[in-house]
């Protein structure tokens, strides 16, 4: 049988997420933003964000980087560069991201793009890394090391949306008065995430509805399919569910087919442009029985 997590550890660590955004926006606001001058200064064609937590970070981040700066962004894994060899070049930029600093991945991939001379950037919670040192640039967030890597996967994703408000700070294509609406509403996050963890109630609710379940769907549309993708991995990680991230679009194209009466499905639906979609799609997946949270 296969061992789960500590569940204390990912308890602690997502209890810890707040402090870490919190810290490392505060802590590291002046290095992220000369790194973003720099970048925006490179004018890359194309920005590449990869690492094993590429999945969820660099489909949350594609977003933000592609509305707010109009540079087109593809998150890949690192190990999936190799196909992309030939057409990587100085014109691009590269994120490497890590929680960990010594993923094989990521770090072959930094030595082999310094190499070649592409720009890259290493965004770690471990000063001293081989990530880092195989960078010439790097972001050091600030999570708390004894706790599960979620909490340090959540300051990453918080520096890569400050660094995309920055460069689109110093592009001047976009009102101010919007990019500061957009960081005062980043550095409110860590409330949020606090006032959400408050809800103890509501989540043993959902916990205890879904106890006796094997497999959950869970949905998300836009940035929140990538909360939908951790969402997933997560279930899986701590429960031993079979927890599968989809995004809004693709369910009814094979997915929810596979569901059953009485199968959960988790729907990230927050004001914006996706929850329509998903609460059209919650209407016509009610036939087949699942049970909708």
């Amino acid at each position: 049988m296969v061992q789960m997590v500590n569940e204390h550890n990912v308890l602690k660590g997502i209890l810890e997420i707040p402090n870490a955004i919190e810290d490392t926006l505060n802590l590291e606001k002046n290095s992220i933003k000369q790194i973003s001058i720099e970048i925006v200064k490179k004018n890359p064609k194309v920005i590449y964000i990869t690492g094993h937590t590429n999945s969820f970070i660099g489909i949350g981040a594609k977003y933000a980087f592609e509305e707010l700066t109009h540079t087109p962004t593809i998150a890949i894994p690192p190990n999936d560069l190799i196909n992309y060899e030939s057409a990587i070049s100085e014109e691009h930029f590269i994120v490497l991201v890590s929680e960990t600093g010594s993923s094989p991945g990521p770090v072959a991939a930094a030595k082999h793009l310094e190499k070649k001379g592409v720009p890259t950037l290493a965004i770690t919670n471990t000063k001293g890394s081989h990530l880092e040192k195989a960078c010439k640039r790097s972001i050091l967030t600030h999570a708390f090391h004894e706790a599960h890597a979620i909490t340090g996967h959540n300051a990453i994703l918080a520096t890569l949306y400050q660094i995309a408000i920055d460069m689109a700070k110093e592009q001047s294509k976009i009102k101010i008065s919007t990019l500061n609406k957009l960081e005062d509403d980043l550095f409110k996050t860590p409330e949020i995430v606090r006032s959400v963890l408050n809800q103890k109630d509501n989540v043993k609710e959902i916990a205890q509805a879904c106890k006796g379940d094997k497999d959950i769907f869970m949905i998300g549309g836009g940035p929140n399919h990538a909360t939908a993708i951790i969402g997933g991995w997560l279930l899986g990680e701590c429960a031993g569910l079979h927890g599968v991230g989809l995004d809004v679009e693709e369910v009814v194209h094979g997915p929810l087919y596979t569901g059953y009466p009485g199968m959960p499905l988790i729907a990230v639906a927050p004001e914006g442009k996706n929850f329509n979609k998903i609460i059209k799609l919650i209407e016509v997946i009610k036939d087949i029985g699942l049970k909708i949270i």
